[in-house]
């Protein structure tokens, strides 16, 4: 569902202090990924799909860098993490060397499958937590 913006109905924009809160809920209250998700967004400012397809082979743990696949010109671009993203980055990753970051793990296909998140399940994940 596409949701169409007009003068009646205009795109909610959101202030930093509002961002900054709901990081802060976000260290305090939330699992591991949902607050890796939120930090991500919050230092990178990605597109959500570009999240998605995150995989993890395109996290560099030496230099500190991700490389995000472009949504719109369907290339690699690489950005910059800080230190402490790189250590939670490791912490949900585990021991794995290959598949997508964030996953879906809602039942056996799935994790046998290796799908990633979808656009959805990050915006119903983010709106909760808001």
């Amino acid at each position: 569902m596409v949701r169409l913006f007009t003068k009646r109905n205009p795109p909610a924009t959101i202030s930093r202090a509002d961002v900054d809160r709901v990081y802060e809920y976000a260290s305090k209250n939330c699992c591991l990924e949902n607050f890796v998700l939120i930090r991500l967004f919050r230092q990178l400012g990605p597109r959500t799909s570009e999240v998605c397809s995150l995989r993890v082979e395109n996290v560099d743990f030496e230099t500190s860098h991700v490389r995000l696949l472009d949504s719109k010109k369907k290339q690699l671009f690489e950005l910059p993490l800080d230190i402490e993203t790189v250590e939670l980055l490791k912490l949900l990753i585990g021991d794995r060397r290959e598949g997508y970051v964030f996953r879906q793990l809602t039942s056996w296909k799935n994790v046998k499958h290796e799908k990633p998140l979808t656009k959805q399940t990050i915006w119903v994940r983010i709106h909760r937590i808001a």
